[in-house]
């Protein structure tokens, strides 16, 4: 009975055992996957800051891309204005050209006589009248009437704004564009005056271009002589009474698609002439002077019959 009673007790307290040691190994698995989903969690936590530091990092590169634009922006303005500063020191200047360096040019040409311009007329675009213009200014100063502002009219100019000896340019500059400022609070309408005036001009010089590509005859005018810069340009003495001047005025009309691009023949009164006469030895009508844009003689001759005579004496 005791033995029995022995080994019973025996088996119970190694069932005992055995669940407490079982008991234990769960509570330690437990702890085990609360440590392993603290660990998930924050992964997650990580990954998520991660995620918004990337979200930021994003939108820190964009405000720098847009401070960096504006900034681009603001230096290609600062640009643009120094580059009218310097527009005269550093570009040349034809026709068909635009911008500060033109209404500086333009206002230098008025502020020694040579150009006028209408009021409500806005500046800054190079067309015939300032190359006219320009031509007279190299002229005065001695170099090749070529209607280009380069290197040699820079050196002019130079010349003649360190002799003024202070700002009267700059100021009557400064109140030109004052006046400028003015009209443009005239609104829409003024707007829209030189939007009208820009396309007409556009249109005159497109005419003039195409007279130019086509050759043209016309009445002489002292202006005209520059088409020789980049063409032929010939003066024909012509009397209304003489029948072989008749002769040839009638024919060169009735072919003028056939004079060649860039020779322009100027049609001159010779009753009326004197001064041009005397100038280049003209004695007899019937008479054609061939003539730089100086109007300097090229080559003189008499009695062409017709138009293709003529062309054939241009040199």
């Amino acid at each position: 009975m005791t033995k029995k009673m022995f080994v019973l007790g025996l088996v119970l307290v190694t069932s005992s055992a055995f669940t407490g040691t079982a008991h234990a190994v769960e509570m330690a698995d437990g702890v085990m996957m609360k440590k392993d989903d603290a660990k998930m969690q924050e992964e997650a936590l990580i990954q998520t800051l991660m995620k918004q530091i990337e979200t930021l990092n994003a939108q820190v590169m964009m405000q720098k891309e847009k401070a960096m634009k504006k900034g681009d922006a603001m230096m290609e303005k600062k640009n643009t204005v120094m580059a009218g500063d310097q527009m005269m020191k550093e570009v040349d200047l034809y026709q068909g050209s635009r911008g500060d360096g033109v209404s500086k040019l333009q206002m230098f040409l008025e502020e020694r006589g040579f150009l006028n311009i209408p009021a409500g007329v806005a500046k800054g675009y190079f067309g015939v009248a300032t190359k006219v213009a320009l031509m007279k200014y190299q002229t005065s100063v001695g170099i090749n009437a070529t209607g280009y502002f380069g290197p040699l009219s820079r050196v002019a100019w130079k010349r003649h704004m360190g002799a003024m000896k202070g700002d009267a340019m700059m100021k009557k500059s400064d109140a030109m564009m004052k006046g400028d400022t003015m009209m443009k609070k005239d609104g829409a309408m003024m707007e829209k005056k030189e939007v009208m005036k820009e396309k007409k001009d556009a249109m005159m010089e497109k005419k003039e271009v195409m007279m130019e590509k086509k050759g043209s005859y016309e009445a002489y005018g002292p202006e005209k002589l520059s088409h020789a810069s980049s063409g032929k340009v010939v003066l024909f003495f012509r009397a209304s009474w003489c029948p072989n001047c008749r002769g040839v005025d009638t024919d060169i009309r009735a072919n003028l698609g056939k004079i060649p691009a860039g020779v322009v023949i100027l049609d001159v009164d010779y009753d009326t002439a004197t001064a041009l006469k005397q100038k280049y030895g003209v004695t007899y009508q019937h008479t054609f002077v061939q003539v730089d844009a100086s109007g300097n003689q090229i080559t003189k001759w008499t009695a062409s019959p017709t138009l293709a005579s003529l062309l054939l004496n241009i040199k």
